[in-house]
């Protein structure tokens, strides 16, 4: 009787588990449940064909599409919201209190001048709150590239400087994951996550490369002048990159970013390669198995 083999199941460090935990995976133990969980994540952001990433490559796109600072923006915007309407009821209550002044001035000639100053001084202040409460107000808005065809319109610029090789998947927080095109798989060139319209009308975001964890060969591919920050699991996220920033890096330094998609390339012929083997090896066994069972026939 055959001994059945048992695969031995790899345990996460507890570095991994507090890196999961930062981008809301918990109560997994294993690297094959993170995997799966971090698989199940990226489907839900219309990332497809990640099952023969690594957990290391897994983990990279996770975090860097994962945001989780947009629940705790969207209720400082409302606490600010109310704050700017409780403002502008009370700037309401002033006017009508102007108002009555006034009127009280205009039909009593002889009013007394410390009134008069009041009134002045409270009319100053209503206006004062006006202003105030106007320029509290949010002045980015959020994109949703995935219902709004105009916020979608948004990345044609990268289009058409990356062309027809890359595939464009635009993700929940408003952003997108740029894929290589390879013979045998899709590999992730670059995200652009967490995007906001500035004041000027720019769509500003960050950007991250998973090939490229040297923050030298990122200043080579951006620029010396670019800002960045470490994520939680170490890797280097650019941040602060509008969306002409990012083409205009991509078509002025091609060559740099050639060299990227080279090392993407030589992954996806190795991928094929494994794969061609791993075939020939099947079709090689399942005819020894073939002739193995005429044999035993005969």
């Amino acid at each position: 009787m055959a001994t059945v083999k048992k695969v031995k199941t790899e345990k996460l460090t507890t570095a991994q588990i507090k890196d999961l935990d930062g981008v809301s995976i918990k109560g997994v133990k294993t690297v094959e449940e993170a995997r799966k969980k971090m698989i199940a994540y990226l489907n839900k952001q219309e990332i497809d064909d990640v099952d023969e990433e690594t957990y290391e490559e897994l983990y990279d796109m996770v975090e860097a599409i994962y945001d989780d600072t947009d629940e705790a923006l969207d209720a400082a915007v409302e606490e600010v919201d109310d704050e700017v309407e409780e403002v502008e009821d009370d700037s309401d209550e002033v006017d009508d209190e102007v108002d009555d002044l006034e009127d009280t001035a205009e039909k009593e000639e002889k009013a007394n001048d410390k009134v008069q100053k009041k009134t002045e001084t409270t009319a100053k202040k209503a206006t004062e709150k006006k202003e105030k409460a106007k320029g509290t107000k949010k002045p980015s808005k959020r994109l949703n590239p995935l219902e709004n065809k105009d916020d979608a319109a948004r990345y044609d610029e990268l289009k058409k400087v990356l062309g027809a090789d890359f595939e464009y998947n635009f993700i929940a927080n408003g952003g997108v994951s740029i894929k290589y095109l390879g013979k045998n798989s899709k590999k992730v060139f670059l995200s652009f996550d967490s995007p906001k319209v500035n004041k000027e009308g720019e769509v500003v975001g960050r950007v991250y490369l998973s090939s490229v964890k040297d923050e030298e060969v990122l200043q080579e591919l951006f620029g010396e002048d670019i800002e960045t920050k470490k994520s939680w699991s170490g890797n280097i996220l650019i941040i602060g990159m509008s969306i002409s920033e990012l083409a205009s890096s991509l078509k002025t330094n091609k060559k740099a970013f050639d060299n990227v998609i080279h090392n993407l390339t030589k992954k996806d012929e190795k991928l094929g390669k494994n794969r061609a083997k791993m075939e020939e090896d099947l079709k090689k066994e399942n005819k020894a198995k073939a002739t193995k069972a005429k044999s035993a026939k005969k």
